[in-house]
């Protein structure tokens, strides 16, 4: 009698185990982001944000909203970034949540960003980890001329895409973090910054032409 309950529960045990293997075969759990990596992201962030500051200005935040569709390299970039700026001293001003479709581009659109622009002073410094702003000739003709400074997050192929060079000598794009594009390829990293630095470069008012001859062949 012992000998078949065990010779059932080892079936029993047999077929979950199967229907375990199974189930991770069709439905895999997604690869958990390098938090090293994404962490050194946000930092990066945090310091030209940190940069542009002005005593008594503000700090406004875009970054795609997280709670339908998770992000966790989002999430880990932004809380870096924050945790920077309160060791800085900067304060946070307003965050800006924005609902994307994961399968579409990530990207801010142009009449929320100009509004955001309008409404904020040339002492406060609109930081999107959505990309730069993305305006046409006559957007651009509504933007008076002391505006707030703005640092992006120019992740994938954005680059190559975007003439980021053009944005920075327009004064709409005062500092970015930009990705490598195609990528290198990646070796393990000892540190955050080394990880950061195989893959992305800072680019700001005095270097940007040298950063995106570096990048992707972005037009210069």
């Amino acid at each position: 009698m012992m000998s078949r309950k065990l010779r059932i529960g080892g079936a029993v045990a047999l077929i979950l185990a199967s229907w375990a293997v199974i189930a991770f075969t069709l439905f895999p759990f997604p690869p958990s982001p390098d938090s090293a990596l994404h962490s050194a992201i946000g930092r990066a962030m945090a310091r030209e944000t940190i940069a542009l500051s002005k005593p008594g200005g503000s700090v406004i935040v875009i970054k795609r909203d997280t709670a339908d569709f998770p992000q966790p390299a989002t999430d880990l970039q932004y809380r870096a970034f924050t945790k920077e700026l309160r060791r800085a001293g900067v304060a946070m001003g307003t965050l800006r949540k924005v609902q994307v479709d994961p399968l579409r581009p990530v990207e801010v659109s142009p009449a929320d960003f100009l509004e955001l622009m309008r409404r904020s002073s040339p002492d406060t410094v609109i930081t999107s980890f959505m990309g730069p702003p993305l305006f046409t000739e006559q957007d651009q003709k509504q933007i008076r001329k002391e505006h707030p400074g703005i640092v992006a997050f120019c992740s994938g192929s954005l680059p190559s895409r975007v003439n980021l060079a053009d944005l920075f000598r327009q004064g709409l794009l005062q500092a970015a973090v930009v990705s490598i594009y195609p990528s290198p390829k990646w070796s393990s990293a000892k540190t955050e910054e080394m990880a950061f630095d195989q893959l992305y470069l800072v680019a700001n008012a005095k270097n940007f032409l040298t950063v995106l001859r570096q990048t992707s062949g972005s037009p210069i």
